[in-house]
């Protein structure tokens, strides 16, 4: 409500505010513990597995694994993997450029019981009010980025990212890097 009050497009009015609960006697959250990568050599392209630990409100831990595709253009780059709950992360959008637009960015979420896994990459792209501009060069970037203005575009990383829906509520956010190889070369079948 802060953000549609104080928007820089026009006064807003709230007309009323509609809320539902429901109750339930147990506590269907999970505690993100920790993350570990499988394997510490990765290759674009690979699809490595990521161990999560996850602890229930009783305290029980268990171990989970994650598939996740790294990039096939990642090779001799560093990326971050990022692993949180769906409350946590919010889809890239275009700055809004109103009030109506303001109101979607807010309301495009990822589900709450849902665990989402963003690889960010090095490569920039920009977020303006005419939309997302993907991997640019830093000379683009400069050159597009309006330094005379308070309203400047904002620079975000580029991402792969999986959502994957949960029973249960997530909390907990933990990132990993690590620097990604070249493609591995298979050899091919010796056929004599």
């Amino acid at each position: 409500m802060a953000a549609l009050l104080n928007n820089d497009f026009e006064v807003a009015k709230l007309r009323g505010v509609r809320q539902t609960a429901t109750l339930r006697y147990d506590s269907p959250v999970e505690i993100l513990e920790s993350i570990r990568l499988a394997d510490a050599d990765v290759h674009a392209g690979d699809l490595v597995n990521l161990e999560l630990r996850l602890r229930d409100y009783r305290g029980a831990t268990h171990t989970e694994t994650l598939a996740l595709r790294v990039p096939d253009d990642a090779a001799e780059q560093d990326i971050q993997i990022e692993v949180t709950g769906g409350d946590n992360a919010r889809p890239p959008r275009p700055m809004p450029s109103s009030l109506d637009d303001l109101i979607d960015t807010l309301q495009d979420t990822y589900p709450a019981r849902s665990l989402v896994a963003t690889i960010y990459r090095e490569a920039e792209g920009l977020s303006t009010r005419h939309g997302l501009l993907p991997e640019l060069p830093a000379s683009v970037l400069e050159s597009l980025a309006h330094t005379g203005s308070t309203t400047s575009a904002v620079r975000f990383k580029q991402m792969a990212r999986r959502v994957i829906p949960r029973p249960a509520l997530i909390e907990g956010e933990h990132t990993l890097k690590l620097s990604v190889k070249p493609k591995r070369k298979f050899a091919a079948p010796d056929l004599d």
